[in-house]
């Protein structure tokens, strides 16, 4: 299995990315990437894409199922972590799609360009 963590900083970091571009805008677009043949890492709904933090990303399994935000999972007791609801984007259901549809896609971008 690839690193999570790694991969959280490169969403973060892909995402900030598109945000300096002008591909994406605010609080649109979506980025996911692939961790396992179950689980997906996705950016957060809500929140500008441009200055996300690996914490703030989100994990889900292919059924759409939210398994949270990366506090718990850092190490922490689940009382010691202080993790925020974050919530995976509105467009999972798209990324999903494509992961099941094509197993050798390992990750998506959803981006608003002008």
């Amino acid at each position: 299995m690839p690193d999570e963590n790694r991969l959280k900083i490169e969403l973060c970091e892909y995402a900030a990315l598109l945000w300096a571009r002008g591909l994406i805008g605010g609080i649109e677009g979506n980025l996911s990437v692939r961790i396992s043949e179950d689980l997906v890492l996705c950016t957060p709904s809500g929140l500008p894409k441009g200055h996300l933090k690996p914490d703030q990303i989100v994990l889900i399994d292919m059924h759409g199922t939210e398994k949270g935000s990366t506090g718990a999972r850092l190490g922490f007791r689940e009382s010691e972590a202080v993790k925020p609801n974050y919530r995976a984007s509105s467009e999972i259901k798209m990324h999903l799609g494509i992961y099941q549809a094509r197993p050798d896609i390992q990750a998506v971008v959803h981006a608003h360009p002008p």
